[in-house]
């Protein structure tokens, strides 16, 4: 195994993890995307010098766990803002099979980009995205250390706080990071009635 920051080039293997673990990461918006706006999204994002991206390759040089995180969620959403017309035309198989996931789309682009008082996740500063690993080849302990190198990576760029979000339903991922040393900074409601914390990792004060 080796973990290494995610190229340019990885965003189809990348995409392709995310696709198929998408429903363990939650009930949100990315568990009713397709694999079109994932590869869309990453390819996005990866050129996004901005965009970091950790993953771990197995023996075959195959991408099996990842984790990204923005050091500007700010800049992030308004470079989605950029592709909004070809992120969405990508959405169209998602809304065709569910017409409501239209209203969802909509709602959470507002919101990204203050139109709205809506809230799904944090718009400013370094934010932490996604931690995935491929449902095929579970491996708890890299999984683990796939995070830590994540983290440490992220204090060598000189990041001082990075905010993340998480369900409580989600107990396993909350029970981690609580114990891991992150931080609650608030609690809140989203639209749907899901609970969410918003919690933070203080890395100049964070040994790892």
């Amino acid at each position: 195994m080796k973990i290494r920051v995610a190229e340019k080039k990885d965003y189809i293997s990348i995409a392709k993890i995310h696709y198929f673990s998408r429903e363990l990461l939650g009930s949100g918006f990315f568990s009713l995307t397709n694999k079109f706006f994932l590869r869309k999204y990453y390819k996005i994002l990866l050129q996004d010098q901005d965009f970091v991206v950790m993953c771990v390759e197995d023996k075959e040089k195959r991408i099996i766990g990842f984790v990204s995180a923005s050091l500007d969620a700010q800049k992030q959403f308004k470079t989605l803002s950029k592709h909004k017309f070809s992120l969405g035309l990508t959405l169209i198989p998602s809304i065709l099979l569910r017409p409501t996931f239209l209203f969802d789309i909509l709602r959470r682009y507002r919101s990204s980009i203050g139109k709205n008082k809506e809230r799904f996740v944090n718009v400013k500063g370094a934010r932490g995205e996604f931690w995935v690993w491929d449902v095929r080849y579970k491996n708890p302990l890299w999984a683990i250390k796939l995070y830590q190198s994540h983290l440490r990576f992220l204090q060598k760029l000189g990041l001082e706080k990075m905010f993340f979000e998480v369900d409580i339903e989600n107990k396993k991922i909350l029970s981690f990071h609580q114990k891991n040393g992150a931080k609650t900074n608030e609690k809140y409601l989203l639209p749907d009635g899901r609970e969410r914390i918003l919690m933070y990792y203080d890395l100049k004060d964070l040994h790892l």
